[in-house]
């Protein structure tokens, strides 16, 4: 039985070989969504030609980047710190969504399928409280997805700090999400895959997707950074290349086919919260 699932570019108007990568990536059907930062350098350049195509688009909720039009933008251990202690201010917090909402609804023509967050803060307190109100206000008929950080039943050959990482960020607040999400009426993936450390040595892209899919469930959502070509200073260097090189390949599509996976929007799924 075919499983759907969704996979989802992050970062797209960060730069330049970012969006080829991703565009080309949606053309080609190897994503079901790709997540924005619209306060990014290229967004603006760029999201007339995403808004076009076939894939769900989001907002990928920025707090950690200096960005344009960034009003507060702290280092994620700071950030953490700060929301679980209630230090952030929730006015200046709503005030940064309404504006990254804004910019993503003028450029895109339409208002967002999905929210997640870079480094995933849209799960932190605070944080997920304010994107919630502000969603629930701003597009209050609109079924609206979320990204859930609980990991997929992680498979054992996966390097051990992989899987340790994965639930990390699941307890930074996917539980507390889900049931908050659960009450406003959003939906949101069942589970998802996708993590691991760019900064230390890792398996081969192609064998990390085989052991995060083959544990796949319908609505499972995976996390991708691929690019034709990065700046020198993007700290996630060449594994966005190489995701790009393996999203993009044969050996990518014999795999889902010996999976039985089939890439879906999951706007289109009826998926619990």
């Amino acid at each position: 039985m075919t499983t759907s699932i969704g996979i989802c570019a992050d970062d797209f108007g960060l730069e330049t070989g970012i969006n080829e990568g991703i565009l080309a990536l949606v053309a080609q059907g190897r994503l079901s969504a790709v997540s924005c930062l619209a306060q990014g350098q290229y967004f603006s350049r760029d999201s007339a030609a995403l808004a076009s195509m076939d894939v769900d688009i989001g907002l990928h909720l920025n707090f950690t980047e200096a960005l344009t039009g960034s009003d507060l933008s702290l280092p994620v251990p700071r950030l953490i710190l700060q929301a679980y202690s209630h230090a952030l201010s929730t006015a200046r917090i709503r005030a940064q969504i309404d504006q990254q909402l804004d910019r993503f609804d003028a450029l895109v023509g339409r208002s967002p399928d999905f929210v997640d967050g870079h480094e995933h803060v849209h799960q932190l307190p605070v944080i997920r409280d304010a994107l919630l109100t502000a969603l629930k206000h701003r597009y209050p008929k609109q079924a609206i997805w979320l990204r859930s950080t609980r990991p997929a039943r992680l498979s054992h050959a996966l390097p051990r700090a992989q899987r340790v990482k994965a639930h990390l960020i699941a307890a930074l607040g996917a539980k507390a999400l889900r049931s908050q999400a659960q009450q406003f009426g959003f939906q949101m993936n069942t589970d998802f895959v996708g993590v691991y450390d760019f900064s230390r040595p890792h398996p081969l892209y192609l064998k990390m997707l085989n052991d995060w899919l083959s544990q796949a469930s319908t609505g499972t959502l995976l996390m991708s950074h691929p690019a034709t070509g990065v700046d020198v200073a993007d700290r996630y260097g060449v594994d966005r290349v190489a995701e790009y090189q393996v999203l993009s390949s044969d050996g990518f599509a014999t795999l889902l086919g010996q999976l039985d996976l089939k890439i879906t929007r999951l706007s289109s799924l009826n998926l619990a919260a």
